[in-house]
């Protein structure tokens, strides 16, 4: 994988470290292992170092350009959920926040009982309530199987 193809996954993934230039761990400079782009990497060796290695702290989260906060954050994080602790979490709404339960069961009935395309179903949904994206309304039947 090339460095750009690397840099494009990683920040789809939302692991791109925006500051490689902050780490200060040699590590990082001296082996083309150790990717200072890599956030996943870089959480999991700044706590690996205080852990395994004995750092204080205050040495890891300076060589590793994180805060203390984000440390104790990060450490409770792991110890909870292991490495998938350290991923970042999606952000934005985690469901069908906008449509209320009575349109989403006229979708629900549109789609049941009428045999109406989506496109059909939301141009109806939009009629009789109110403008919605055709995406929502798929993942708001979507999201209750």
């Amino acid at each position: 994988m090339s460095s750009t193809e690397k840099i494009n996954r990683l920040q789809q993934w939302g692991l791109l470290n925006t500051k490689p230039g902050s780490i200060k761990d040699q590590l990082f400079s001296q082996c083309s292992f150790f990717d200072p782009r890599d956030l996943l990497q870089v959480k999991y060796e700044m706590l690996r170092h205080v852990y395994v290695d004995g750092w204080g702290i205050t040495q890891a989260t300076s060589s590793f350009g994180f805060s203390r906060p984000t440390f104790y954050r990060l450490d409770s994080l792991f110890k909870d959920q292991g490495l998938s602790g350290l991923l970042p979490l999606k952000t934005g709404p985690k469901e069908a926040h906008k449509l209320t339960p009575e349109v989403i069961a006229f979708i629900e009935h549109q789609r049941a009982i009428e045999k109406l395309t989506w496109k059909e179903i939301v141009e109806a949904a939009e009629k009789q309530f109110y403008p919605m994206h055709l995406r929502t309304a798929q993942r708001a039947l979507w999201g209750k199987k």
